[in-house]
């Protein structure tokens, strides 16, 4: 199930890619605009085709909506998968539990503080006060940009070129600003997502199930 963008459609050919190469076969797709608002007719659609699995090529609303839609018309024997765009703090905290049981992929863990050791707290105490929010997971995702940025500036020295900045970032494959951001980096393949980190939607929050996942 996707949404009608570049994006929906990334997301439906990395599911057929790997389909492919699983050798299994997806059944049935749907789509929609990023505007809907009712998913009945797509989740209907998914009901009959008798899914396993129903990936979700979708962000936020479009993600929480169509879970809510299948599980309130009794579609429990299926699991829902979303992508990085799905793994956001709103979706696991939806109003009412709705999204309980909702798997998601995320690019690193999701910035809860007391999952958090004493120098990651003092940064999410640092970003709430000067934001007046709690760091979600883009907050990560800027610091991790940010550090591996000025890792790669840093050791390109002040002669500064594009090779020399791509040289002096390659060596960063080693080095993560959190447990699980890890990246890979040469000079012939741009930075690109090692592991990634699987999570379920439980009492309002995203729930780690394993360790990273490489691929």
């Amino acid at each position: 199930m996707y949404q009608d963008t570049d994006f929906g459609k990334e997301v439906l050919d990395g599911v057929q890619l790997q389909a492919d190469k699983l050798k299994i076969k997806v059944v049935e797709t749907t789509t929609h605009k990023p505007t809907d608002q009712d998913f009945t007719a797509q989740i209907t659609r998914l009901k009959a085709a008798g899914c396993d699995l129903v990936v979700l090529g979708t962000i936020v609303r479009d993600s929480i909506v169509p879970y809510a839609t299948a599980r309130k018309i009794g579609w429990t024997d299926v699991d829902f998968l979303g992508s990085a765009a799905s793994y956001d703090l709103f979706v696991a905290a939806a109003q009412g539990g709705v999204t309980e049981g909702l798997y998601a992929m995320g690019l690193t863990d999701m910035p809860y503080r007391d999952t958090f050791g004493p120098a990651a707290q003092s940064w999410f105490d640092r970003y709430k006060e000067r934001y007046k929010n709690d760091p979600n997971i883009g907050a990560i995702y800027g610091h991790v940009a940010a550090d591996l940025t000025a890792l790669g500036l840093e050791k390109a020295g002040a002669d500064l070129t594009l090779s020399s900045f791509v040289r002096g970032w390659s060596p960063s494959a080693a080095i993560a600003t959190s447990s699980t951001a890890r990246r890979r980096t040469s000079a012939r393949q741009a930075p690109g997502r090692e592991l990634v980190v699987p999570g379920r939607g439980e009492g309002g929050r995203w729930v780690r199930l394993t360790d990273p996942l490489s691929f």
